[in-house]
């Protein structure tokens, strides 16, 4: 009986060390064909870190640097816009929008104003200068779909083109509560109120029919959309009544979930050939910080508990518990395994992806300390 005991205990302390080396022990990553280059898209002068947030089919790219916004050209480089610019979106006129911080009036206190800026007449003068800081979509037509919050929950939503005047936006049906995106044609995106009170995604197409999504569903398993392509294409996340959480595709006809990759995912864009791409926390990284803050909250309980807590600390920062993600017909790719294991990068998140397959976002390469914007540009076939 002892000899069983003690066999049972070497086994179940095998098995405990097993799964803690499983946890902490780093593994190599397992790349598969190399599909894209990667390219430095720099920094400032004067700054050690960069993101992308947006590029457009020209391959032109905006992010931040520091607290300056930058315009990236593939031939020119990187230009800087302006310092207090941000939430920054190109079209493929080249056309940047963003919010800046303008000074009302002669008081020292500032307002928060969308702007456009263009390469060539940087800020210029628009019929945008009342915008205050909102969600907005931006399309290549250069229209622009945006909400005003009159101080409720509802808002006021609008759509012009960018040098022109606001028209208020109004539907058959409904309610809005914001809009969120506009695609080329000029469809809109948005959130609605209907009678019986249950939010729920519309689109609302450019010959004024409006497309209700995932109708009759109980308003806490609602589908909430937030990127519209050119194909009329609906990327946005859902919450199940069992409480799951995921992200869907409609297509017009059904929803698609994407297949998750780990406990937390992350969507940030949606290209004409519905690839999506985002970032996500492994499932080995939600058990060891999982772990630890259960370690970390019971510590609190102990004499001196909270200098016990902070002696633990935190196991990994934020950048190292992402990974970028590319999601093609539904199906996840770890980006890490789709480049080079000679480019020394490790991607942390990807922001936005073009119709050309181009994706930008930010990483770590292994010659700095400090996060630096990418550009990924698919390798082609011979």
């Amino acid at each position: 009986m002892k000899k069983k005991i003690k066999l049972l205990f070497f086994s179940l302390l095998l098995l405990f060390t097993l799964f803690i080396a499983f946890l902490f022990i780093p593994f190599p990553t397992h790349h598969l064909e190399t599909r894209y280059e990667v390219i430095d898209i720099g920094t400032l002068p004067g700054e050690n870190q960069s993101f992308a947030s947006d590029i457009n089919n020209l391959g032109e790219v905006v992010g931040h640097s520091g607290g300056a916004a930058f315009f990236w050209d593939p031939n020119e480089g990187m230009t800087l816009i302006a310092d207090q610019y941000w939430e920054t979106k190109v079209n493929d006129r080249s056309e940047v929008l963003g919010f800046i911080n303008v000074l009302e009036g002669h008081s020292s206190s500032s307002v928060e104003w969308l702007r456009l800026w263009t390469p060539k007449g940087g800020f210029e003068r628009s019929g945008l200068t009342s915008v205050r800081r909102s969600e907005f979509g931006f399309s290549s037509q250069s229209l622009v779909a945006w909400n005003q919050n009159p101080g409720s929950k509802f808002h006021k939503a609008f759509i012009q083109n960018v040098s022109g005047t606001a028209e208020p936006l109004a539907l058959p049906e409904g309610r809005i509560l914001k809009v969120l995106d506009i695609n080329n044609p000029g469809a809109i995106l948005g959130i609605l109120m209907n009678s019986e009170g249950m939010q729920q995604t519309f689109v609302l197409h450019t010959e004024g029919t409006l497309e209700i999504l995932h109708p009759g569903v109980q308003s806490e398993s609602n589908f909430k959309g937030f990127r519209l392509n050119d194909q009329g294409i609906v990327l946005g996340s859902f919450d199940s009544p069992a409480g799951e959480r995921g992200f869907s595709v409609w297509d017009g006809g059904e929803f698609n979930n994407l297949i998750r990759f780990g406990w937390y995912d992350d969507i940030e864009d949606m290209n004409n050939q519905s690839q999506v791409v985002g970032s996500s926390q492994p499932i080995r990284v939600s058990i060891i910080n999982s772990m630890f803050y259960s370690i970390r909250y019971n510590a609190r309980k102990l004499p001196y508990g909270y200098t016990i807590e902070n002696m633990i600390g935190h196991p990994m920062t934020w950048d190292q518990k992402r990974i970028g993600i590319l999601w093609e017909n539904h199906y996840p790719f770890d980006l890490n395994t789709l480049i080079s294991p000679d480019a020394g990068w490790r991607i942390i998140e990807a922001s936005a992806i073009n119709d050309r397959g181009e994706i930008v976002g930010y990483g770590y390469h292994r010659d700095g300390n400090y996060p630096k914007a990418f550009l990924l540009r698919p390798i082609e076939e011979e």
